[in-house]
């Protein structure tokens, strides 16, 4: 809108301050689309050639208005309009109409109508209940198909509050139930209706907003009664959306969501925030885990709404031994490090050892082309060279390196010590390191000594130990303050349950060292939280398909 010469009628006629063939080159090498408003009076002046001009500029489509009636020749418009549209391979959104008909079966080009009061209703009607309308219309006009509400009003307002300003417009009712609408209302082709400066300001709304699909594989009504709530849920994919919205009611809805297929999943929650019932704006975004019995209530202020974006929770990869499947890297190397970081692991595993004069170095094997990591010294280990040329690193050279590098965790296996006396001096001297070297929230431990787990627990409180040695259940790994369970395949395979017991108890789980496929398969449908392997790479293909 605004593009063409104001009460012309004559879509040849730009604006000549608007280089429009520059913006929809612009907008081309960003991968954006350019549709133009347009007058359906102007439009049918010279339908064909308009769409061949702009098709061979191109131009992705037209947004006609003003249609306003639903008489026999208007409706031979929306034919011929949608006919040579398709022709011209341009898409139409038919503002300013009537309800759809079934146009959009014939021609598939013809991705959305009006015919609802829109959100627009807003800017100038003072005696309007928009609140109640939104509520209604999904059980009656959106029946005949989708509608374009144009949502998304960043300025929002309590029935108390509500003034229709036209410069500066508002919405009747919260913050997130303009986010809703975005769920519930079907809508392929969806607007931004508030001003591009209020979307800068609110970065975060605008990228949920982004987020959303404008299709669906899938629907679901969860709840609802017409003029007083409504809550739906829509797939796209493998990620789930749901919507809902109030009347003017505070409301406490319980959604079932057992329509989600086996699995563990997260959910990003936008909900009214404690104040919505008084600024409307007011929101809170939150991290929700979606629970085993798939029940989750939210609370709406009134005129509230809430979405959701529902997402299978994948196992986290995490590297064993760090990536040493690859060119240049060893076994517990810093480049082994470096190579896990680098294809974004979450975590990549040392294996740390306390030697004869009280040093910790790094490596796995118990005896090292003939060196011991229990009775050698740490000059004697750490002169020993491993696959790649370097050398078996001391812990202090290991943390260095890893300082150095973006987020991938360090995964702390403290390896057992014989004489158990000797723990909280190992202990003791990590953990100095760690904070020396300001690692201790990015590092995670794992042991197969219960002693040095428990030990562990004790001296460094609020960090992540896991047991490896799979003879502890999660009850007890709980009651001992274990954060997870790190089990091999062979164990996990014998105790599958132990999954969902552990998830119950607010426990983790880990498995390892899985390197097939079809072992990455089976724990990812398991639902386990972290997968270490030998194979990075592979782990991260599996889970992006």
């Amino acid at each position: 809108e605004g593009w063409a010469v104001n009460k012309e009628a004559d879509l040849f006629k730009v604006v000549p301050e608007i280089d429009l063939p520059m913006i929809v080159r612009y907008a081309a090498e960003r991968n954006v689309g350019i549709i133009l408003w347009a007058g359906y009076w102007a439009f049918d002046r010279d339908m064909e050639r308009v769409c061949k001009h702009y098709s061979e500029m191109g131009v992705k489509g037209f947004k006609v208005d003003f249609m306003d009636r639903d008489d026999q020749v208007m409706v031979d418009f929306h034919r011929r309009g949608a006919e040579m549209a398709a022709k011209y391979k341009l898409m139409i959104d038919y503002h300013g109409t009537y309800k759809p008909t079934g146009l959009q079966r014939t021609y598939p080009n013809v991705v959305n109508f009006e015919g609802v009061n829109g959100l627009e209703q807003l800017k100038w009607s003072r005696q309007i209940d928009q609140v109640t309308y939104d509520v209604t219309i999904p059980f009656i006009r959106m029946v005949a198909g989708p509608m374009d509400y144009t949502q998304g009003a960043m300025r929002n307002a309590t029935n108390k509050n509500y003034a229709a300003i036209n410069s500066e417009a508002m919405s009747q009712g919260t913050r997130c139930r303009q986010l809703a609408q975005y769920v519930v209302f079907e809508s392929p082709l969806n607007m931004l209706c508030d001003s591009p400066s209020n979307y800068e300001r609110e970065e975060e709304c605008t990228e949920f907003i982004a987020t959303i699909p404008t299709v669906w594989d899938q629907t679901v009504s969860l709840e609802g009664k017409v003029g007083e709530y409504v809550a739906i849920a829509r797939r796209s994919g493998h990620d789930w959306y749901v919507g809902g919205m109030t009347d003017w009611n505070a409301r406490e809805m319980t959604l079932d969501l057992s329509f989600l297929e086996e699995g563990r999943y997260k959910a990003e929650l936008f909900r009214d925030g404690v104040n919505a019932d008084k600024a409307a704006r007011d929101y809170k975004k939150e991290a929700v885990a979606i629970p085993a019995d798939r029940k989750i209530t939210v609370r709406m202020a009134p005129g509230g709404g809430f979405a959701m974006k529902i997402t299978r929770k994948l196992p986290e990869v995490i590297a064993h031994r760090g990536y040493w499947k690859t060119e240049g890297s060893a076994q517990n190397s810093l480049r082994s490090f470096y190579k896990a970081e680098s294809i974004g692991c979450y975590g990549s595993e040392i294996d740390v050892w306390f030697t004869a004069d009280n040093e910790l170095v790094v490596n796995h094997d118990r005896v090292y082309q003939g060196v011991s990591m229990e009775t050698a010294s740490a000059a004697e280990i750490t002169a020993v060279r491993l696959g790649n040329g370097e050398f078996i690193p001391m812990l202090e050279t290991m943390l260095m390196a890893v300082k150095g590098t973006g987020n991938t965790r360090l995964v702390y296996e403290a390896k057992s010590i014989k004489d158990v006396s000797r723990i909280p001096a190992a202990t003791s001297q990590a953990i100095s390191m760690l904070r020396k070297y300001g690692l201790v929230e990015r590092t995670d431990v794992i042991a197969f000594s219960h002693e040095y787990g428990l030990e562990f627990i004790k001296q460094l409180p609020g960090t992540k130990v896991f047991h490896l040695n799979g003879d502890l259940t999660p009850a007890q790994l709980k009651a001992e303050g274990y954060a997870g369970l790190d089990y091999s395949v062979k164990v996990m395979k014998k105790n599958p349950q132990w999954v969902n017991e552990a998830h119950e108890l607010g426990l983790e789980v880990n498995v390892w060292t899985v390197n097939s496929k079809e072992d990455m398969e089976y724990f990812i449908s398991l639902g386990v939280d972290y997968i270490t392997t030998d194979e990075p790479e592979l782990l991260q293909s599996v889970l992006r398909q």
